[in-house]
């Protein structure tokens, strides 16, 4: 197996790998190029667009995105909740929580994952100072 790995990264010339391993190499040109996937998933990261004072959490936003067909899991993160100062997210540091989304149709899992991305701006509730 290492020669077929350092065959795949260094090339092969012919003289550089033992010749009784020939017949176990892989031709790397047989392989697909693209496999066909069996499954779409993603971690999508919650994007938060309000600033301010947390006054309440849209629930009905949040259960909506639960019962999603490919969300598998979820979690709000415990320092947007009510009280606290929120301010949008400008990275992967900053942002609001996370969903897992998995499905075997392609169609519902794009679905799933755009209606996600249309519901994140309403997820929280704030009192601007």
């Amino acid at each position: 197996a290492l020669d077929m790995l350092l065959s795949a990264y260094l090339g092969d010339d012919g003289n550089s790998l033992p010749i009784e391993t020939e017949h176990l190499r892989l031709d790397w040109d047989e392989l697909p190029t693209l496999s066909k996937p069996r499954a779409f998933a993603a971690i999508v990261h919650l994007v938060n667009y309000a600033e301010g004072e947390v006054v309440g959490v849209n629930r009905d936003v949040l259960e909506e995105i639960e019962s999603l067909p490919s969300v598998l899991a979820m979690e709000i993160y415990d320092h947007f909740g009510i009280g606290n100062q929120i301010r949008p997210t400008i990275d992967i540091r900053s942002d609001s929580g996370w969903c897992h989304i998995m499905n075997d149709e392609e169609t519902q899992f794009i679905a799933d994952y755009e209606r996600i991305v249309e519901l994140m701006p309403h997820m929280f509730i704030v009192k601007n100072e």
